[in-house]
Parts: C-alpha cells; structure tokens; sequence
C-alpha cells in the first residue's frame, strides 16, 4: 500500500472498501479514529471491514431523490421546497453529523485522493440515512458531485481522461430513484451564489467563475455517470416559478407525493 508521502493515485472511489483503503494510509491520525468509531456506531463498519448497504434499500417502498448542480444553482433551496411541500426526509451530503465535520479541515489540506475519499465516505453516511429513513427522501448532493468534480480536476490539472469504470455507480452505495441536475445561465449562478447567506469563495468556486472549460467538462461528466435515472432542468427564472417547476417534475415522476403530507406512515 502506498505510505503517506505517496497518496493513492485514484480519485474516484468504487466502493467504501477502496474508500478506507485510501482512508488508511493516515489510520494513526485522531481524524481517522474518530470516522472510524463513527462509522462502526453508524453500521458501516465492522472493524475495518466496509458493509454493503445497497441490499437495504430493496425493502423501501418510499422515493429517494437526489438534487445536483453546481455551486449556486439552487440545490439548497429547492431542496428545502421539496421537502417542505412534499413531506420529505431533507438530507445533505457533505453529512452534518459533528464528528464527521469536525475532520473537514484536517481533510481539506490533505492530497486530493484523500480528501476525495473523505467526501466519498459522506456518501456512504448519507446513504444509511436514508435506509433508516421509511418515508421519501430528497437529498441535496450525492454521489454524482463528488465523482464529477473529482473528474473534472483530474482532467484540469493532469490532463487525464477519466477511465470508463468510474463513470459507473458503485455497486455497494444505493441508487437514487431520480437525480435532477439543475441549471442555470453563469450570470445567474454567480449571482445566486454571490448572494447566498453561506457565500464562500473556496478555491473550486473560483475554479468554477473562471473557467468555462471546467464548467462544461464537470457537466459533461454529470451526464455520463451511469446508474441512476438522471433529468436535467433548467431553473432559471423568479423563485416561486422555479419552486412550481422542480414540484411539478417531482410530482410527475412519484404521484404519490402529491398526497403524502395527507397520509400516515410517510414520516421518518
């Protein structure tokens, strides 16, 4: 296994085994202990083992729906709509939990295979979120970003086309039943996400604003991700237009959610 000076190559993570492999190249750092304890509280973990968790997901009778885009397209919002509107469970991906979040930091300053394999774990979290939650679902970001992006630097920075295996959903992370790839002009991106209370001008947001190669290469690769069923809609517009939009879509694909905060058994 590679040392700590020679972080893994791969960036893509095909299963929470590769995800601890690269996770494991620092397991002596209080960081890693604590996903590690956080992870086998959570069910993901068996001692260092990875579990699958797709299998759960066969038993749910309620949809899971993931919202995706790019910083400043509305993911946050419209996810609060739904899940408001329709009676669903609200998740996000990076995970709030506090252990995990308290480890960001120290992830966001390591190579990116490792800091890739951090937001890789998130998913993983997420996910058992969802197989715990019995009612329906809507998730802001999943595994669709942090492949995309992991690409997308990939081909910006080492100039290397993304092998076709990564394009694949990973066979032990659950499947959403629909991912909406919102859009919008970059004149209204940048002003949304220039707006926004939580404004943070990271080095990827500048990478986005800047670099109109990089925008559309992190769109194309959205699109090729195989697995889920996946629907691009365009949100630009005044709000309570767009809220009307994403609900209608939403409400066209699950009729039964049209009617849900009038049911029982339909809350997590």
């Amino acid at each position: 296994m590679a040392g700590p000076n020679k972080p893994l190559a791969n960036v893509v993570y095909r299963s929470l085994g590769q995800v601890w492999e690269a996770l494991g190249l620092y397991s002596l750092s209080p960081e890693i202990k604590h996903l590690t304890a956080l992870c086998i509280n959570r069910g993901l973990l068996d001692k260092s083992a990875g579990e699958s968790i797709a299998t759960s997901f066969r038993d749910r009778s309620c949809p899971f729906i993931v919202i995706e885009g790019m910083d400043g397209t509305g993911k946050t919002t419209l996810t609060k709509c739904l899940a408001s509107k329709l009676n669903m469970k609200q998740i996000s991906t990076p995970p709030k939990l506090p252990e995990f979040q308290q480890a960001r930091p120290f992830f966001d300053n390591q190579p990116e295979s490792l800091r890739r394999a951090y937001y890789s774990l998130g998913n993983y979290l997420a996910a058992q979120d969802v197989v715990d939650c019995k009612g329906p679902v809507v998730m802001d970001r999943f595994w669709h970003s942090t492949a995309a992006y992991a690409m997308a630097h990939q081909i910006k920075t080492l100039g290397e086309q993304p092998k076709s295996e990564d394009f694949i959903w990973p066979d032990d992370l659950l499947k959403p039943d629909l991912v909406i790839f919102l859009q919008v002009s970059e004149q209204e991106r940048i002003r949304r996400h220039t707006n926004r209370k939580d404004f943070t001008n990271t080095a990827e947001e500048q990478t986005l604003a800047d670099n109109e190669s990089f925008r559309n290469s992190l769109t194309e690769i959205y699109r090729k991700i195989a697995g889920p069923k996946f629907l691009e809609l365009n949100v630009d517009g005044e709000q309570p237009l767009v809220e009307d939009k994403i609900l209608k879509t939403v409400i066209e694909h699950f009729p039964m959610l049209e009617y849900a905060e009038k049911q029982t058994g339909m809350h997590c």
